[in-house]
C-alpha cells in the first residue's frame, strides 16, 4: 500500500496537461494542448487498476480539470475511455465518480444531430473557462 501511495503522490506532483486552446489553425480546426487528451486518459486508467485505492488520484483529476477545463475533439473518440472507466469496480468511488462525470463531454440525443449510433458527441468545454481562451 505504501507504494502504491508514492506512485499516486508521484503521478500528482508531475502535474497535468491543461487544454491550453490557442484559437484555430488555417483548416479552421480548434488548436490546443494535444497532450490534454492523453493525459485524461493515463489518469482514467490508473485509476480503473485499483478505483478504491485511487481516490486522491482522482480527486486530483476533479480538480485538474475542475480549474483547466476539459476540451475533447469529435475526433478523438473519448467515449470508449468513458465507458471502460465506468465499466471498472467504482462502488467504493461513486461520489467521486458522479463528481467527475460533471466535468467529462456530453452528448446529445436530439434528433438531425444523430449519428451512425444515435448519438453524436460534440467537442466541449468546461462553461467556466470557455470565455477565457
Amino acid at each position: 500500500m505504501e507504494l502504491i501511495n508514492h506512485f499516486i503522490d508521484r503521478v500528482v506532483n508531475h502535474g497535468f496537461q491543461f487544454p491550453m486552446i490557442q484559437g484555430t489553425g488555417e483548416d479552421w480546426q480548434i488548436r490546443g494542448n494535444t497532450a490534454h487528451v492523453k493525459n485524461i486518459r493515463v489518469f482514467l486508467s490508473l485509476i480503473c487498476q485499483h478505483p478504491k485505492k485511487s481516490k486522491r488520484l482522482l480527486s486530483a483529476l476533479i480538480i485538474y480539470l475542475s480549474i483547466g477545463g476539459v476540451f475533447i475533439k469529435d475526433t478523438d473518440l473519448f467515449p470508449r475511455d468513458i465507458t471502460g472507466f465506468l465499466n471498472a469496480d467504482i462502488e467504493g468511488v461513486y461520489n467521486l465518480v458522479k463528481q467527475l462525470a460533471r466535468l467529462l463531454p456530453a452528448f446529445s440525443m436530439k434528433s438531425g444531430l444523430r449519428g451512425s449510433s444515435g448519438i453524436s458527441p460534440r467537442s466541449w468545454m468546461n462553461p467556466a473557462t470557455a470565455g477565457t481562451a
